[in-house]
């Protein structure tokens, strides 16, 4: 309490400041962990049955390994992000419509 009393815009400037940096070091780890690493990293399974599969049925895969390793949650989900962003597409845009949309001259 002396400490404060003695010195109160040391506390009132350091608080803000240190509450900012945590803030933006968990928003920085957090992006990080989005986008990165493209691959697995970390420390194989030794037991067949536990290895990580390159792609399951539906073409997505948890980010973590089975023991200890991360891979970035989008590179981990391209296939099925991929997958529903073609189906999408193709709900919203008729390609045959597109297509007689299309001038050959402008195009070629």
């Amino acid at each position: 309490r002396d400490r404060f009393r003695a010195n109160p815009w040391g506390y009132a400037v350091a608080t803000p400041l240190t509450a900012a940096f945590v803030g933006w070091f968990t928003n920085w780890v957090g992006v990080q962990m989005l986008f990165y690493p493209l691959q697995w990293r970390g420390v194989p399974s030794p037991f067949p049955f536990l290895r990580r599969r390159p792609c399951s049925a539906l073409g997505d895969l948890p980010p973590f390994g089975p023991l200890l390793g991360w891979q970035g949650i989008v590179p981990a989900k391209a296939p099925r992000m991929a997958r529903d962003l073609v189906e999408v597409t193709t709900d919203l845009v008729s390609v045959p419509g597109t297509l007689q949309n299309l001038d050959p001259a402008k195009v070629a």
